[in-house]
C-alpha cells in the first residue's frame, strides 16, 4: 500500500486507474500486488498516530518573537462514481469544466504538511 501511495504521488499527470499506477519507477512490485494490497491491506491507525506523533514540528520565528508551527492543508477528492459497492463512499463536491458544480461519488481526503521557511517548503 505505501508502494501505491508512492506511484500516486509521484505520478506525472492525471491518474485514471490503479493499473496504470503499477507501471510508476516508485511502484517496484508486480501488477497484481497492487490489487493485493488494496484488497488485503491494512494500516493500524493507534500504531500511525504513534509514529506521527513523534515526527519532531519545525518551528518558525514569528514577528512577535514566539515559535509558531506553520501547516499546509490541502482537501482533495478520489472520484469513484462507478464503485457501487465500496464502504464509506461520500457525495465529493467538484467542477466540471464548464465551471458547472458537481456531487461525484467518492472518497473526500485532507493533507497536511508541516512547511519548512523558504522556497523549498
Amino acid at each position: 500500500m505505501f508502494e501505491l501511495t508512492d506511484a500516486l504521488l509521484c505520478a506525472q499527470g492525471k491518474v485514471t486507474d490503479l493499473a496504470h499506477l503499477s507501471l510508476e519507477p516508485e511502484h517496484h512490485r508486480g501488477y497484481g500486488a497492487l490489487y493485493d494490497g488494496m484488497t488485503c491491506g491494512q494500516i493500524d491507525l493507534d500504531a500511525l498516530r504513534a509514529l506521527m506523533g513523534e515526527v519532531p514540528v519545525a518551528k518558525l520565528p514569528s514577528p512577535v518573537g514566539r515559535d509558531r508551527i506553520v501547516l499546509g492543508v490541502d482537501m482533495s477528492n478520489w472520484l469513484g462514481p462507478d464503485a457501487a459497492c465500496s464502504p464509506e463512499r461520500a457525495f465529493c463536491h467538484t467542477y466540471a469544466r464548464n465551471g458547472q458544480a458537481q456531487m461525484i461519488p467518492g472518497w473526500p481526503y485532507s493533507f497536511v504538511a508541516d512547511l519548512e521557511p523558504g522556497a523549498t517548503s
